[in-house]
């Protein structure tokens, strides 16, 4: 395959890319307003992390997390704790905050996986169809490209990547890696008494240092068309 068409395809990514990070920025949007009800629901003090939670509080956990089974399976092991949190008679009140912190992280990847495979699926068809046609032009005959079977393209997720893991189980430890980082950062804004919101710098760097890593390590806040060639955080090596 000669290097213009390489340099043509590499290029339709980046478009890909581009349209995926504008996609991206709203469904983060949407994430950073659920996190901000959480934090506004706060009602307790440090002194209180470990207390056990009211009934009422407890069946308000669980009425998210069925409402998220409703628009999503529970897969994995994020969907093993979030059904683990609905079998526990008690929670502490550190419990209910991590519980609604991973359901924001599940929430936000299973919105961002469905954008994931369209993107994936049209590369990875546009290169299929690529081969095909320079297959054709060097055997001199002419065939008609077949669409790339779906369970080939979805089976190459599963293939060991830039960190050694899977696409999927990476973005499954990642998650819970995230979450865990961002529930202790509020612990800390409430053993200090500071203010609880996303805003605050605190809270903010963490959640954009969480997106550069996914997407883009280490340009800073740039308009979206700049983002054209500039990706490189773990989707981009994906």
């Amino acid at each position: 395959m000669n290097n213009k068409i390489l340099k043509q395809r590499w290029e339709k990514v980046d478009e890909l890319l581009s349209t995926f990070f504008t996609k991206n920025k709203r469904i983060n949007r949407r994430m950073h307003d659920n996190i901000q009800s959480i934090l506004d629901g706060i009602k307790f003090s440090y002194d209180e992390l470990d207390n056990y939670a009211s009934m009422s509080d407890i069946a308000r956990l669980r009425g998210r997390i069925e409402d998220l089974k409703e628009e999503y399976e529970l897969e994995r092991y994020p969907g093993y704790e979030l059904n683990h949190y609905l079998k526990r008679k008690k929670l502490k009140n550190k419990d209910l905050l991590l519980a609604y912190l991973i359901i924001e992280y599940y929430r936000q990847d299973k919105e961002r996986s469905k954008e994931e495979e369209n993107m994936l699926d049209e590369i990875c068809t546009m290169s299929y169809k690529e081969v095909s046609k320079e297959t054709a032009t060097v055997l001199k005959k002419r065939e008609k490209a077949k669409e790339l079977p779906r369970v080939w393209w979805l089976g190459l997720l599963l293939n060991t990547g830039y960190n050694g893991l899977g696409w999927i189980y990476n973005k499954e430890g990642t998650l819970m890696y995230n979450a865990n980082k961002l529930y202790e950062v509020i612990i800390i804004a409430i053993q200090q008494n500071k203010p609880l919101n996303v805003n605050t710098y605190e809270i903010k760097r963490l959640l954009e240092k969480q997106e550069k890593a996914y997407l883009n390590k280490t340009q800073r806040e740039k308009v979206y068309e700049d983002y054209k060639n500039d990706f490189s955080g773990s989707l981009d090596n994906q």
